[in-house]
Parts: C-alpha cells; structure tokens; sequence
C-alpha cells in the first residue's frame, strides 16, 4: 500500500481541493485538508516545509526524554518554540518565510495528522499561543525526509496489519515493561491501578524465551493470568472472568469515537490472544485451534512455536501501547500524580 496516498488525482478531485483550500490560503481560516490534500495544492509548499520541520523537531524532543517504567515521561513543546525553529530553519533555507504567518496555519494542520489528533492543545481561542503534546508514538516518523516519506509512513500506519516478513524481536522485558507503562498511565488518569495482584510468577515467565510448544503454552499462560488482572475504576477486583470485556466497556464510554474506537480494537487483540491461550491447553477445544490461530494471522499448528510467540508478543505489546497512548490522551488527569 506504499504510495497510496501519492497516487494522482482526477481533475474533478483537484477542483474540490482548490476550493478548499482557498479561504485558507488567504484568510487563515480552518482547513479540512491533510497534508495528503495539501500536497496536491500549488501554494502550499511553505506549509508543509514548515510541517515537515516542525514533525522532525518534535520527533527530536521525544528521542530525547528518558523513559522510566514509574511514571509518564512526556514532552511538551510550545508554539514559542517551534516558531523559534521554524524561523532557523527559514534562514536555513528549509522552511519558507514569513514564519508568523504560517504558525496558525499550522496548528489547524497538525491537528488533522495521525498521532497528532489531541496532542494540540490551544488555552485560549483567538491567541496564537498553543502547545504540542508529543506522544511517543511519534518515534514512527523519526528519519523522515520528505513529504513523500511523511505519506508513506501515514499509510502504513493507517493500513490494515500484516504478517511482518521478518518476525518482530520482543527483549525479554518488552510486555512486562508495556504493562508498567500503560498501569503508570492509568493510575494517573484514574488515581487507580489497572492491574491489580498480579502474580510475581506469571510476570516473570513473560520474560522467559520460547523453545518449544510446553514452553509457548507456559507463556500464554502467564499472558492471560497478567490479562485477567485488569479491573476498572472503582473495582477492588478483577470479575471470574471477561475481566477485559469490562475494561473495554468502561472505555466505549469514557472516551471520545475515534480514540474509543481504538481502545476497543486493541481490547479485541487481547481477547483474541486469550482464545489462544484457551485452544492451545485445553485438549476439548483443540477444534477452536483453527480459527483462533487464523485470526491473529498465524496457520495452526504453527510451523515454529518460537515464531509463533513473537508474533504473539509484538501483538501484546503494540495493543498495551496502543491502549497506553488513548487513555492518557482521552481521560482527565487526576488531582493527584504517580
């Protein structure tokens, strides 16, 4: 799907984008083009020179914090600074001049960019002063040089998952350290742990490698046990099960369409990962080993346990970020910090 967004347009297509962005080239006002539409747009390109500065900028603060596994480690950046960056880079010749012009141009566009959809946060209406929250997913566009590259990576990042050719290596610390995370997250939106009497044991077999099939089902055994120890705001204890159900619900009401939307997709990829768990060790369902398997993209039986466990792995962990990334965008802060 590479180049999807970069494919050309019909004529009747480039007229609508003309009209478009016609007030907002002269007047300022709110846009609903992307940087996809915008590419298209004779007159755009100082934008998205200022655009593309100022994603390699933010990019550059992230890569510069230091994570920790007790609390949220995050940047900030002001529009103070990126129009200070900006106006460097105009005088380097990268971004086009005047700078003060482009500033709230930008913002409306860095508001309709994935990873970036709430991370913009404007404290009062009509003054162009505003904040970048920059989220650490946004390590995804490091290295980019181009807008072109920008739109590649876009569509990979909106295109539906596939089987990676080069299976994924998870560190032995991977889904224990996106557990501490997304729990860090969740205690400060909610003055509440996510998950709650977690078994040492079953934590420390995630951080075992996998050899064999004993091994793989020792595995998703320990995933599932750290699973079903979630619990929602409010809840002392996790339920004798559909302990996620009751997570994904609490958030289906909680945050807005798009980011619920999001939360509910990777909650699925956790249940699923429990059907595995469920095929594999219990020899009455051996016949649902089939479509469990299928589901996540994987034959049954596996051609290699170890393989399958990475695969099993990058899933955990990218819905444990995923889930990290929504909560603490979507939910309130709490009085009280971790």
């Amino acid at each position: 799907m590479t180049g999807l967004l970069r494919e050309p347009l019909t004529a009747e297509q480039m007229d609508l984008l003309r009209v478009i962005f016609r007030p907002f080239d002269t007047s300022g006002e709110r846009i609903a083009l992307t940087v996809a539409g915008l590419r298209q747009v004779s007159g755009a390109g100082p934008l998205l020179g200022a655009f593309l500065t100022t994603i390699r900028f933010l990019v550059a603060q992230q890569r510069s914090l230091v994570p920790s596994p007790a609390k949220v480690v995050e940047a900030t950046v002001t529009s103070e600074a990126i129009e200070e960056e900006l106006l460097t880079a105009s005088i380097k010749g990268a971004s086009g001049p005047p700078v003060s012009l482009l500033m709230r141009k930008l913002r409306v566009v860095l508001g309709h960019e994935p990873l970036l959809y709430s991370a913009v946060h404007q404290p009062q209406q009509g003054v162009e002063q505003w904040t970048v929250r920059v989220p650490a997913s946004l390590r995804r566009y490091r290295g980019v040089d181009s807008v072109e590259d920008y739109l590649d990576r876009v569509t990979e990042l909106v295109a539906m998952p596939e089987t990676p050719s080069v299976p994924f290596s998870a560190g032995p610390l991977d889904i224990p350290n996106a557990v501490g995370y997304l729990d860090a997250v969740w205690e400060s939106r909610t003055r509440s742990h996510l998950f709650v009497n977690l078994d040492p044991a079953s934590v420390g077999r995630l951080t075992q490698p996998c050899g064999s099939e004993e091994e793989f089902n020792s595995l998703m055994s320990a995933l599932a046990d750290v699973m079903g120890q979630v619990v929602k705001p409010g809840t002392a204890k996790p339920p004798q099960g559909k302990a996620l159900e009751a997570v994904g619900e609490y958030l289906a009401g909680s945050l807005d369409t798009v980011a619920a939307q999001r939360a509910a997709a990777a909650i699925t990829t956790l249940i699923r990962l429990r059907h595995i768990r469920v095929s594999t060790q219990h020899r009455d369902a051996r016949h649902r080993g089939v479509a469990a398997f299928t589901g996540i993209g994987l034959p049954y039986p596996p051609a290699s346990w170890p393989q399958a466990w990475t695969h099993i792995a990058a899933m955990a962990i990218s819905a444990l970020d995923a889930l990290r990334e929504e909560v603490h965008a979507g939910l309130p802060q709490s009085m009280t910090t971790i």
